[in-house]
């Protein structure tokens, strides 16, 4: 089985960046991944047949935990055309498995599990599906560079984000069907024959966090099909991005505004800094957050806001490829926006951002993981890569 459980491990579900949110289609070619003539997944789950397509071209294969979105379960792809990320149970009938994945009413958790890949050679991909049970708030996904055994039981943990990422998620349904947009690129363009790699055998770190504000148990789980590309196609290498201001210090009813993170273009093995392109950019905050922006600036000075959101729940994912219009900028409400189109950054220019926040608690709030805290961070990828993460603090 090419499939990798994050569990009992007879196999494994989920870039980027899942809490709630607006699915995310950066193709339009998303809906013609059927070519098996499967029947439509519809909007009703007690309908919904064990193997369909959904609107947004993600194949599913029915549940049967019996908790809220059994509906979203993803199925396993052809092995020579794909892998499936799972997390979550491997039996649903055996209670001890299901316990580990349980979350009772209230609760709030941060769990982690390490596995490995499947794949025996190197291998790309160049679309992805991600779906998750309700309530998930994120699941990161790194490449750990030290080897360790597959592992059956999830543990608390913290994320160790400054490892290289194989993907992520921050909504709980997210759908790229290539990374270079909705329109493919020809070869003069700079996202022409974008893809990111999966090592063979690589371990693989899962970490996902779920808030539970219901009065029941509910389960966590989480699927992401990763769509292989042939190499010989494979022209520019995408990495993830990684930005993180952890200087957070709300005072108790109150407001407050981080200082200004820069962040300067990566540098290769050697040291030298690249010219890159910045291919997507999202938000990441708590309830408190009121505005999350970023500005590039040229070698001239000239600074340009390229996105902004006023939603921590729903932030926006602004791709930068060709054919994605986003929604413009200025924000109005609750929305978020961005420039359209390329953005490449050179030596000596930057990308900055900021935090503001509105505090209603009688104490002060300071950075931390749960929600109980704030975040400060830019999630996203960049092309080419300079052979690794994009990191700034």
């Amino acid at each position: 089985m090419n499939c990798i459980k994050m569990s009992a491990l007879a196999g494994f579900g989920l870039l980027l960046a899942a809490c709630g949110g607006d699915d995310k289609v950066a193709s339009s070619g998303a809906s013609t991944n059927n070519p098996d003539g499967l029947p439509s997944c519809g909007t009703d789950p007690a309908s919904q047949p064990d193997r369909c397509v959904d609107d947004k071209g993600a194949i599913r294969c029915k549940s049967t935990a019996g908790y809220e979105g059994d509906e979203l379960a993803l199925c396993e792809p052809d092995p020579e055309k794909g892998q499936l990320v799972h997390l979550g149970p491997s039996d649903y009938t055996d209670p001890v498995e299901m316990a580990k994945y349980t979350l009772d009413a209230g609760d709030e958790k941060e769990f982690c599990i390490r596995v490995n890949t499947t794949n025996s050679e190197l291998k790309y991909f160049d679309a992805y599906r991600g779906r998750m049970r309700p309530h998930s708030h994120h699941l990161i996904v790194t490449m750990p560079t030290a080897h360790v055994e597959n592992e059956t039981t999830p543990w608390e943990c913290s994320p160790q984000v400054t490892e290289r990422w194989l993907f992520g998620a921050q909504t709980p349904q997210i759908d790229v069907a290539h990374l270079s947009g909705a329109e493919l690129p020809v070869e003069s363009d700079p996202d022409y024959g974008l893809a990111h790699d999966i090592p063979p055998n690589q371990t693989l770190l899962i970490d996902l966090h779920y808030v539970n504000p219901t009065e029941a148990p509910i389960l966590r789980e989480a699927w992401a099909t990763l769509d292989y590309v042939d190499p010989a196609d494979v022209k520019t290498k995408v990495d993830l991005i990684g930005w993180y201001n952890p200087v957070i210090n709300i005072p108790a009813n109150g407001k407050f505004t981080t200082n200004r993170v820069v962040c300067q273009v990566p540098n290769d093995a050697s040291g030298t800094p690249q010219s890159v392109y910045l291919g997507l950019a999202t938000g990441h905050a708590h309830q408190r957050m009121q505005r999350v922006s970023v500005w590039h600036t040229d070698l001239s000075g000239n600074e340009q806001l390229i996105y902004e959101t006023h939603s921590w729940h729903e932030p926006g994912e602004a791709f930068f490829v060709k054919g994605i219009e986003n929604p413009p900028l200025p924000v109005a409400g609750s929305g978020w926006g961005a420039t359209s189109g390329y953005v490449k950054v050179v030596p000596g220019e930057t990308v900055s951002f900021e935090c503001e926040y509105q505090n209603d608690q009688d104490h002060v709030v300071t950075f931390g993981e749960t929600t109980k805290n704030e975040m400060c961070n830019i999630f996203g990828f960049y092309y080419p890569t300079a052979g690794g993460m994009w990191n700034c603090l």
